[in-house]
């Protein structure tokens, strides 16, 4: 991430127990934008290290809020993270502070 745009206050994943985790990640925008891009993917640990679980895939935030980006696995992701940040709308994104 280009510090000139987002400034990450917080990014902290901890283990609640031997099978769950939280995800922490606080950012402030420094300047507005208009294209967003947000790129994952599933790892899991097996055989001493981090191996691609499933999927890694990208989506173009402004298109999936404003519609026109269908995705089955990326619904039920916002769905799911709807109750806990602030992105919650189509692009243009002003200066703010975001909280995932």
């Amino acid at each position: 991430m280009d510090p000139q745009i987002i400034a990450t206050e917080e990014c902290r994943i901890r283990a609640f127990n031997r099978s769950e985790n939280y995800l922490n990640i606080i950012a402030n925008l420094e300047q507005g934008v208009t294209k967003l891009k947000v790129s994952f993917r599933f790892i899991k640990r097996e055989r001493g290290g981090w191996h691609p679980f499933l999927y890694a895939m990208s989506v173009d935030v402004c298109k999936f809020f404003d519609g026109s980006f269908k995705n089955p696995l990326t619904t039920i992701i916002y769905d799911y993270l709807v109750a806990y940040t602030n992105l919650n709308h189509s692009c243009p994104y002003l200066v703010f502070r975001t909280i995932i």
